[in-house]
């Protein structure tokens, strides 16, 4: 699986586990439940200078274009998913396994296509 792909499943399980949170979650939380959703390879737990974990770094990063869309707001270090996140989710959930795309400019799938591969 390329890069670009476990990047959006990531983010897909980012935005579930926010969903499951009303009260927002660290991201130190949210990296957590993500791995147990979408467990990383091996390089995706190589260190980075900084000593965290590849594709913690990551999601933190890609999490910004979440941001960009509406569908994710950060506020004293937590992640929250907005109202239109939930209504994104809902719409992508509601195509998923059919030939249509959700009405959505900026649908998941869509949102994941823009990553440059790796």
């Amino acid at each position: 699986m390329s890069v670009a792909e476990r990047r959006g499943q990531r983010l897909r399980a980012a935005m579930e586990a926010l969903a499951e949170h009303p009260g927002g979650l660290p991201l130190r939380e949210v990296w957590g439940i993500v791995c147990l959703r979408v467990p990383p390879d091996p390089a995706d737990l190589e260190r980075t200078k900084s000593g965290r974990q590849r594709a913690e770094v990551d999601l933190a990063w890609h999490g910004v274009d979440l941001v960009k869309a509406g569908w994710l707001r950060r506020e004293d270090r937590r992640w929250f998913i907005t109202d239109e996140g939930r209504l994104a989710r809902a719409l992508a959930a509601s195509f998923a396994g059919t030939a249509l795309r959700p009405p959505l400019p900026l649908a998941l799938d869509t949102l994941v296509q823009q990553f440059p591969g790796e």
